[in-house]
């Protein structure tokens, strides 16, 4: 299976991206790859430079894509306009792509702040959730974590 997986260089995203690349049946991961570099490496794992603020193209990765794993978004923005670009637009256009690629089943991390009335920020995580809820999937799968926390233990002191 060939899978697109965005977020990467977030803590939570890498942890998840590493757990995949463990997976026999994913034979491609396509990281996204903005700012910061992912630290991961992997014979499966390809990089794509992937700016969900500018103009997106997944044109260097192969027919067919068989899954997207969508956790980038702009989470601190001084100006509301970056999350309704952002979040929205760019995640729509994500979407088309890989959908353009042969993609029919999506998995995107949303927030729990995805009600109306919620700022910005959530209202433009829910603007995006119901854009994809509008398009032709096989499958859609849209998480709403609370929060995520990682610490690793020290052992005993």
């Amino acid at each position: 299976m060939r899978v697109l997986f965005t977020g990467a260089s977030s803590v939570p995203g890498e942890h998840i991206l590493n757990r995949l690349l463990e997976r026999t049946d994913y034979s491609e991961i396509w990281c996204g790859v903005n700012r910061r570099d992912v630290s991961v490496t992997h014979p499966k794992l390809r990089r794509l430079p992937l700016d969900l603020g500018s103009k997106i193209s997944l044109e260097p990765i192969p027919k067919r894509l068989d899954l997207v794993i969508h956790f980038a978004a702009v989470t601190h923005a001084v100006d509301e306009a970056a999350y309704w670009e952002v979040n929205l637009q760019r995640t729509k256009r994500l979407a088309e792509q890989a959908q353009a690629l042969g993609c029919r089943c999506f998995f995107y991390v949303s927030t729990r702040c995805a009600v109306g009335g919620n700022g910005a920020y959530g209202e433009s995580k829910l603007a995006a959730e119901e854009t994809l809820k509008k398009m032709t999937w096989d499958s859609l799968l849209i998480l709403r974590p609370a929060e995520l926390w990682r610490w690793k233990s020290r052992g005993p002191r």
